[in-house]
């Protein structure tokens, strides 16, 4: 049995397999489809979020997998302390900053 995963949660096609069972998976669990060519779900929370989602310039799923290790390292201590004392103007700061200096 073929076991690997056919999933292109980006694509526009949903064809067989894994992928034809996003949209039931998602709606099961209650969240927001990674695909953007999901049909809209008839949860309110869920399309408020993809109206949210729809107008943002960027985003970073796995930031410690896509960025350099030093950047993530420092960043999630720079987020952390964020949790603990939530200062936006200071935060931004210190990502830009280390981006910087560990980023091309």
């Amino acid at each position: 049995m073929d076991r690997s995963c056919h999933c292109n949660f980006g694509q526009p096609a949903l064809e067989g397999g894994i992928a034809a069972d996003v949209p039931l998976f998602n709606a099961a669990l209650g969240v927001l489809s990674p695909n953007l060519h999901t049909p809209p779900s008839p949860n309110p929370f869920i399309r408020s979020e993809r109206v949210i989602l729809a107008g943002i310039k960027g985003s970073s799923q796995y930031f410690d997998r896509d960025t350099a290790k030093a950047m993530a390292n420092l960043g999630f201590v720079i987020l952390g302390e964020f949790s603990d004392k939530p200062d936006i103007d200071k935060t931004m700061a210190e990502l830009e900053k280390a981006s910087q200096k560990y980023l091309p």
